[in-house]
């Protein structure tokens, strides 16, 4: 995973970069992590917050767990949780 890849997954899950560079989730929002190093995949789940340093991501689970690995070993994520509800649209056409 590249630092954009991982930029553009924290938009989507709505986090908040403080200015020590820790991305928060918001409440009843977790990522997970899926990655894979010499064959051996591993998916890191439940993710509440995460910093990269030195292209390590240290990542801490919704128990307070902390997991570290390499940025590169993640291949993909997914996002958990709470979304926004969805705009109400009345049944018919629309006037344009």
């Amino acid at each position: 995973m590249t630092p954009k890849m991982l930029e553009a997954i924290l938009k989507t899950a709505e986090a908040e970069t403080d200015k020590g560079g820790t991305s928060a989730l918001p409440e009843k929002r977790s990522l997970t992590f899926y990655c894979a190093h010499d064959g051996v995949a591993l998916a890191v789940s439940r993710i509440v917050s995460l910093r990269v340093e030195d292209g390590l991501v240290k990542a801490q689970d919704h128990k307070g767990e902390l997991y570290v690995f390499a940025l590169e070993d993640a291949y993909a994520a997914s996002v958990s949780g709470a979304a926004p509800p969805p705009t109400a649209r009345k049944a018919g056409f629309l006037a344009g």
